[in-house]
């Protein structure tokens, strides 16, 4: 499994953490609201960004290893 980590960037402390399906091989992109990250497992979750909640996730059905990348019009991500 994949996990994505938040920091407390004043001290280092675990502010929330999310498991995935599978391993994580990108970063995460950061909007003011979301957390977005692509996993091997084939979805895309769009974490909350303070409390580390699923707010939507999307199935690709094939696993993704490239960072996502988000337009005000949508979230694009390649996979294998």
């Amino acid at each position: 499994a994949g996990v994505v980590h938040a920091l407390n960037a004043k001290n280092g402390k675990t502010l929330w953490t999310y498991t995935t399906g599978n391993k994580i091989f990108s970063a995460p992109f950061i909007t003011p609201k979301l957390v977005i990250v692509s996993s091997c497992d084939g979805f895309i979750y769009a974490l909350d960004r303070k409390q580390g909640t699923v707010r939507w996730k999307y199935n690709t059905d094939y696993p993704i290893v490239a960072c996502p990348v988000v337009t005000a019009a949508a979230t694009v991500n390649s996979t294998l």
